[in-house]
Formats: C-alpha cells, sequence, structure tokens
C-alpha cells in the first residue's frame, strides 16, 4: 500500500509469490540479509513461470545455486545471468558452471578508469562536503560562544573538539 504512488508509467504492485509467478523476467537488486539469503531456492522456482529468465547481480547467496543449477536443467528456469556466487571466487565444482542456460560473466564493473575515477571524486566531494560542514560547525560554534559567553568553555577546547571528530 505505502508504495502506490502515481507515476508515468502504469505500475501494479502484486505480492512477490504473484510477481514471480507472473514475471518473465526476473532481476535480483537486493541486500543479502538473512530475510533474503537463498530467496530462489526450489519451492519458490517452483512457483515461477516456466522459462522465466532471472538475473543476479546482486549477492550471490541470493540463490541456493544447487536448486537453481536443477531448475535450469528441467528448463523450469530458461536461462540465468549472474555476476555474482554465494562463494567467490565462483570454485570450480560450482554447479553453475555446468548448467545450460548459464552465463556468468567476470564481477568487473569496477575495472574500467572511468568508473574508478568516478568513484574517486565521489570520495574526494563527501570528504569535501564533511570539512565544510566541519569548518561551518567551527564557525558557529565560535559565534555562540562569543555572542553567549559560554560559562567555562574556550574557543580552543571547542576548536581542539572539532578538530580531533574531523579526523
Amino acid at each position: 500500500e505505502q508504495h502506490k504512488k502515481p507515476c508515468a508509467v502504469p505500475v501494479e504492485f502484486v505480492p512477490r509469490e504473484e510477481l514471480f509467478a507472473r514475471a518473465d523476467v526476473i532481476s535480483l537488486h537486493c541486500p543479502l540479509t538473512e530475510g533474503s539469503r537463498q530467496m530462489i531456492r526450489a519451492e519458490r522456482i517452483a512457483g515461477m513461470k516456466p522459462g522465466v529468465l532471472l538475473l543476479n547481480t546482486a549477492r550471490g547467496g541470493l540463490l541456493n545455486e544447487a536448486d537453481v543449477a536443477r531448475a535450469l536443467e528441467t528448463g523450469q528456469l530458461g536461462g540465468l545471468g549472474v555476476d555474482v556466487a554465494a562463494t567467490e571466487p565462483i570454485p570450480p565444482d560450482s554447479p553453475l558452471l555446468r548448467a545450460p542456460n548459464c552465463i556468468i560473466p567476470p564481477h568487473v564493473a569496477w575495472v574500467p578508469k572511468e568508473t574508478r575515477q568516478r568513484l574517486l571524486d565521489f570520495a574526494v566531494e563527501n570528504l569535501r562536503c564533511y570539512l565544510v560542514r566541519a569548518e561551518g560547525l567551527i564557525h558557529l560554534l565560535q559565534s555562540h560562544i562569543v555572542h553567549d559567553h559560554i560559562a567555562g568553555v574556550e574557543e580552543v577546547t571547542v576548536r581542539h573538539v572539532l578538530h580531533r571528530q574531523s579526523q
């Protein structure tokens, strides 16, 4: 109910089991938690539309790999694309390596120079914002001390505390 907001593209919100039963393609984009660990396993696969395509670029532990491999062998799953595995690097005896219609490219989205530069730019901008905020806090506290004459607090003490927090 909470997700039912107007949007430009008509969207119908349905329970997860209904979604899996109706979907032609399922793409996983969720964290690995105790509640999501092996969310794709034999019982859930049995409720999926036969021949569904499954994509997982989130976390390897979302799949029970043996159950997924069996579903690929029987045709219940029409295909699987993953760039993550429950154990990385993927072990040579993984059932996914022998499963039909399974594509496992390397997990290297971060390798291109442009991607690494973008990550570095994000880190530098986050640090800059933090330092600007810390400097703003110093100025705010200095102004507060000067104007309100907070008893027993010296400017040096405030500056020292903020300097230690920003390290």
